[in-house]
């Protein structure tokens, strides 16, 4: 009899092992999909908190001027918004509309402020562009990884010959 009471003590001991390596290994496979299911929403949460910001922060270029040559003078205005923007993409494009040219204004530009670029020497932006017809201002965002992000959609303005 005692073989029989030491083999039931075994076995008992046997399957109370085998449910805390089952419960164990449960509890880590929850772990892992919890911390990729975390790390999915956290990047959606970001990207969609990006496009608010695009929606809500507009800048417009309200005058543009471009000699013969392409040197090209703009006047930013902020018309909405109050996140702070990494910067503002100025667009320059030709009458073809094959042709562009990017131009990077970086750091916030607060509504209602206006701004005007003239280039980095001040005697105009080279746009190397000799038939410039419209000018458009996108701005940026820099996402968690430093990334630009940019928010496209911005209205042209008609560009003045002089």
């Amino acid at each position: 009899m005692k073989k029989l009471k030491n083999n039931n003590s075994r076995k008992g001991m046997s399957e109370i092992v085998t449910t805390l390596l089952v419960l164990v290994l449960v509890i880590v496979i929850i772990g892992v999909i919890w911390i990729v299911v975390r790390g999915i929403a956290d990047k959606g949460t970001e990207q969609i908190d990006l496009k608010t910001k695009c929606l809500e922060s507009v800048v417009k270029v309200t005058k543009a001027t471009c000699d013969t040559n392409g040197l090209c003078n703009a006047t930013l205005s902020r018309q909405s918004g109050t996140d702070e923007l990494a910067g503002v993409k100025l667009i320059f494009v030709d009458q073809a509309k094959e042709n562009s040219f990017t131009y990077d204004i970086s750091g916030n530009l607060e509504a209602p402020n206006l701004r005007t670029e003239n280039g980095e020497d001040g005697s105009g932006i080279a746009t190397g562009l000799t038939n410039v017809t419209t000018a458009r201002a996108e701005v940026y965002f820099l996402d968690s990884s430093g990334k630009e992000v940019l928010c496209t959609g911005g209205s042209g303005v008609n560009v003045q010959r002089v």
